[in-house]
């Protein structure tokens, strides 16, 4: 089924479809966007497509699938969604929040260069495979509470500007975050972070250290202490 490059300008339903070799790359839905429990038994294809507005997939199951690029200009909700094979959300840009939480990804999960501009929301979120964040950056809150990752995992360059919660997170087979990055220079209510056991955050010193070019505010670094030692002096 091929919907490559098309155009949707009225709201779009595929609630409880079955959808086969589903090629959505290039697409721009200008309105709301349903596939509530919809299946992708086979590749689904949705890289650098464009949600203007809410884009729903809660209870949906994919095999193999291709987010890279995609622009989700609403609030978007992988609640409770399966992902069986590889799943690619490799330079996705979320300006509302994402909310992928209960989902289960069975396969190797690339989630690198993302960028949330809202909050992020991944609680209760079981990975069953490789699971790279690497330089996604989180601009509202990152909250993982809650989910295991049973294969080796890379946060890598990732960047927190406000809030991250991985309070209860599993790291069955490790985890790589040096060198992540945190912002400081926010209003203390404006943040509460979790950092799992074994992270956490240097402050640079002096405070002009922690400058990034191209971007705001002032970064502390996020680092394991079980491989770079504990950072107190």
């Amino acid at each position: 089924m091929s919907f490559q490059k098309a155009r949707f300008g009225d709201l779009v339903t595929f609630d409880h479809a079955h959808l086969s070799w589903a090629r959505f790359d290039g697409s721009r839905f200008e309105k709301n966007t349903r596939f509530h429990s919809t299946e992708f038994p086979t590749d689904a294809a949705f890289d650098r497509t464009r949600f203007a507005g809410q884009a729903t997939f809660v209870g949906a199951t994919f095999s193999r699938v291709d987010f890279t690029d995609t622009e989700f200009g609403g609030a978007t909700f992988f609640r409770a969604a399966t992902f069986s094979g590889m799943t690619v959300f490799a330079g996705a840009r979320f300006a509302d929040s994402a909310v992928f939480d209960d989902a289960r990804f069975h396969a190797l999960a690339s989630l690198a260069m993302m960028v949330f501009a809202d909050s992020a929301v991944f609680s209760d979120v079981e990975f069953l495979d490789t699971a790279t964040f690497r330089g996604t950056d989180f601009q509202g809150k990152a909250l993982f509470g809650g989910s295991v990752f049973h294969r080796r995992t890379d946060f890598t360059h990732a960047m927190f500007g406000r809030s991250a919660n991985f309070a209860g997170v599993r790291f069955v087979d490790g985890v790589d975050v040096f060198p992540a990055r945190a912002r400081l220079d926010v209003r203390e209510e404006d943040v509460n972070r979790v950092w799992p056991e074994k992270w956490r955050l240097l402050e640079p010193e002096p405070p002009e250290n922690g400058k990034i070019l191209n971007r705001e505010g002032i970064w502390g670094t996020v680092f394991d202490t079980t491989k770079f030692g504990s950072g107190e002096q």
